[in-house]
């Protein structure tokens, strides 16, 4: 079966996680010219997000918020880098709400052929929101999914 759109939820605090999808990904795309890869990003604090309208009228939130919004561009280019080999068959898609919803939503929205899943859960104390996707995507996704363990 040729893939052609695959699906592959990124967080963005733990980019050590698609170390392992990356390869994959580059094979799928060698042999398969056609191959749409969609990222799903989560930002690296969403609760900022949501809160940074409430509390702009204090210079330190200021700073804190820009500082986060830094961090994250410079991870949003590490992540680009990562998948440069793409060229313009990548599409990224940002996360603002629960993840393990989007996801679902987001593979039967695209038409995804697979998704594709960094985890190191259960190695880690505290797993990340993509570790904890796991129960759902799998009970609730026609799609099949994909874990990849990084450990």
């Amino acid at each position: 079966m040729m893939f052609r759109r695959i699906l592959i939820p990124i967080d963005i605090n733990r980019l050590g996680l698609i170390t392992k999808i990356i390869p994959i990904v580059k094979d799928i795309a060698s042999i398969n010219n056609n191959v749409r890869i969609h990222l799903l990003i989560s930002p690296l604090f969403p609760i900022i997000h949501g809160i940074s309208g409430f509390i702009t009228g204090y210079s330190s939130s200021n700073i804190l918020i820009k500082s986060i919004k830094e961090i994250e561009n410079h991870r949003l280019t590490m992540l680009s880098d990562m998948f440069c080999f793409l060229q313009e068959r990548f599409i990224v898609h940002y996360v603002n709400s629960e993840p393990a919803d989007i996801i679902v939503e987001l593979a039967d929205q695209i038409k995804a052929d697979l998704i594709l899943v960094g985890s190191s859960y259960p190695y880690q104390l505290m797993p990340s929101w993509i570790d904890l996707i796991e129960t759902v995507a799998i009970n609730n996704s026609k799609i099949p999914v994909l874990f990849i363990k990084n450990k």
